[in-house]
């Protein structure tokens, strides 16, 4: 693990990898894709693609004459990796620059679905409050351009959440044990104590 740690300290071009692959999970990229996107050298990206795969921090897959590479899901690091990317990338910045202000929001949630059925999403987030949606709509619209990224929304109203905590949603239950950044708000604020004069 210290090796890994020193590893993971000691280059600009493992930062710019690193991001690519923890922005967008799930998201496989073939060397050249990479070498378009962060304007970095193909040869360098390959040397230092194959040392995070010898650290399994990524995994790759061949399809015909085409190597893939993704980030490993399952590497211990990930939470933590994936939650500091966010913050030191900006992107919790920009999410709270734009949703913090709507009329009801309450708190905002960057989640990693547990089951990712829609890659062509590359952002879930969890916005809980009795809000305008004609202002949420337009920190959507905001957001996905500043970050240039599709965003899949899942709002829940005071009640309707309440409710789903009371019930011990699944839903729930899969977001806050799994991969998550609290964007603004603090949803430890909405346990079970506050049902008890709703039900």
């Amino acid at each position: 693990m210290k090796a890994l740690l020193e590893y993971l300290c000691g280059s600009g071009l493992r930062a710019k990898v690193l991001t690519q692959l923890l922005v967008q999970p799930g998201a496989e990229y073939y060397i050249r894709e990479l070498e378009r996107l962060l304007g970095e050298d193909s040869t360098n990206l390959s040397r230092e693609l194959r040392r995070m795969e010898s650290f399994h921090l990524v995994e790759s897959r061949k399809k015909g004459r085409m190597k893939y590479y993704r980030f490993n899901q399952e590497h211990p690091l990930y939470p933590e990796l994936y939650g500091a990317i966010l913050k030191v990338g900006g992107t919790v910045e920009v999410l709270s620059k734009y949703f913090k202000p709507v009329p009801g929001a309450e708190f905002l949630v960057l989640f990693q679905p547990k089951n990712l059925d829609q890659p062509e999403f590359s952002m879930d987030l969890l916005l809980m409050g009795d809000v305008d949606y004609e202002q949420m709509n337009k920190a959507i619209i905001q957001t996905e351009t500043k970050l240039d990224q599709h965003i899949r929304m899942h709002n829940l109203r005071v009640k309707e959440f309440q409710r789903k905590v009371f019930l011990h949603s699944l839903f729930l239950t899969d977001i806050f044990t799994g991969t998550h950044t609290v964007v603004f708000g603090n949803p430890e604020n909405w346990d079970i104590q506050k049902l008890k004069d709703i039900y």
